[in-house]
Parts: C-alpha cells; sequence; structure tokens
C-alpha cells in the first residue's frame, strides 16, 4: 500500500504543478482586415471640368512656295458660262498628279476660301481642267495655288475677267 500512497501522492504533486504552470499556446496569426476608404470632401475649386470631342479634323492645306513653271507648262484662267465662275486650265501636269487646289478671294467686309483636294483629276496628256464658283458678289481680287508633285504654280486675278489671265514659263 505505501507504494499506492507514494503514487498517488507523486501523481496529485504532478497534477498541482501542472494546474500552476501556464499552459502553451501556440502564437496566433493577425490577420489584416481590409478596410473601405472612403473620398474625403474636397472644394470644388481642385475640381478639373474635361471636356472630349472626339471626331475627325478636316484637314487643312498649307500653301506651298511658289515655284517657277515648268518648261511645258501653261495655266489660264478664263470665265466659265456660269455666273461668277471662272475656268482653270492646267497643262504640262504629270499623269499621276493629285493635285490640291486652293483659291482665296478678299473684300472688305468677308473672304472666301475654297480648297480641293483632287485624287487623281490629271488625264494622260498631263492636263487639268475644273470651273469654280467665286460665291459673294463683292469679291473681286483672287489669289491662288495649285499644287502637285514638283511645286505649287501661284496665280492671281481679278474678277471678272475681260480676257483669259495666261501664266507660262518665264523664258
Amino acid at each position: 500500500m505505501k507504494n499506492n500512497r507514494w503514487l498517488t501522492t507523486c501523481l496529485l504533486i504532478l497534477l498541482t504543478l501542472a494546474a500552476c504552470t501556464p499552459a502553451r499556446r501556440t502564437p496566433s496569426v493577425v490577420m489584416p482586415v481590409a478596410t473601405e476608404v472612403l473620398p474625403t470632401d474636397t472644394p470644388d475649386s481642385h475640381l478639373v471640368e474635361v471636356t472630349r470631342v472626339i471626331g475627325t479634323a478636316e484637314p487643312t492645306a498649307t500653301p506651298a512656295p511658289c515655284t517657277p513653271l515648268l518648261e511645258g507648262m501653261r495655266l489660264t484662267i478664263g470665265m466659265a458660262e456660269e455666273e461668277r465662275t471662272v475656268l482653270l486650265d492646267a497643262k504640262g501636269l504629270l499623269p499621276e498628279d493629285k493635285l490640291i487646289i486652293l483659291l482665296n478671294g478678299r473684300s472688305p467686309n468677308h473672304s472666301s476660301a475654297i480648297e480641293l483636294t483632287l485624287a487623281n483629276p490629271v488625264g494622260p496628256s498631263g492636263r487639268y481642267q475644273d470651273t469654280f464658283h467665286l460665291g459673294e458678289n463683292d469679291i473681286v481680287n483672287w489669289t491662288g495655288q495649285i499644287i502637285h508633285q514638283r511645286g505649287a504654280i501661284c496665280f492671281e486675278f481679278t474678277f471678272p475677267l475681260t480676257e483669259p489671265v495666261v501664266f507660262e514659263p518665264n523664258k
């Protein structure tokens, strides 16, 4: 029996010690918690209004430096049959020329501009002909250009034309 008591006493001592010793804990992991960030109020003076315009801008031709007419070229500006209309007749261009025609008229009250980009109007013989309506009656002084691959034919005329105006290479 002595052994039983001794065993019981040892067990009681062990239980007492176990009760007095703090339990071992597994370290806990602190998980971050997502919090919503609310926008702060800002004064209206810091707001910027943005306007977007979506579209295709119309190309604007830039006048080219005038070049002398090349050998074999000739430009004739004459009256056409319709009222306030002129006929441009250019010879000596290249058959593959893609022309840009610019006409500008000015009066004391306003101005008028005609711009035409042509896909390939020059015939196989190197000739281009077209009529242009000049619009307002009070515009009489006109300047223009025929821009082609080898340069720009620049011209001036006063409307109405009493006779055709002819531009040829200087000889």
